[in-house]
């Protein structure tokens, strides 16, 4: 495997280690800054890919909210762990 994603599949997957805790297989890209940083939409994207892996089966994500704290570190995997907040009714079949 390069040490380098060539898709947008392979920048967002996942090594799991339990059934919440995850790790990217790659570190996030640099964007065009010289710092050591990787913007929001890496950070982002990595941590919908374990969300929907860890639904119950017959579950769909409605909707998804998430909050940009800061950059990551292009040097170092993600952690990912996900916390269920709510499970409601699936819907009917149509």
């Amino acid at each position: 495997m390069s040490d380098t994603p060539y898709t947008f599949r392979e920048q967002v997957l996942l090594q799991d280690h339990s059934d919440q805790d995850f790790t990217s297989t790659y570190n996030p890209g640099r964007m065009g800054n010289l710092n050591n940083i990787a913007y929001g939409g890496c950070t982002i994207a990595v941590g919908i890919n374990p969300a929907y892996q860890t639904l119950k089966v017959g579950y769909h994500v409605f909707s998804i909210l998430g909050n940009y704290l800061g950059p990551a570190l292009v040097d170092r995997n993600f952690q990912v762990k996900v916390t269920p907040v709510r499970y409601t009714n699936p819907l009917p079949p149509v």
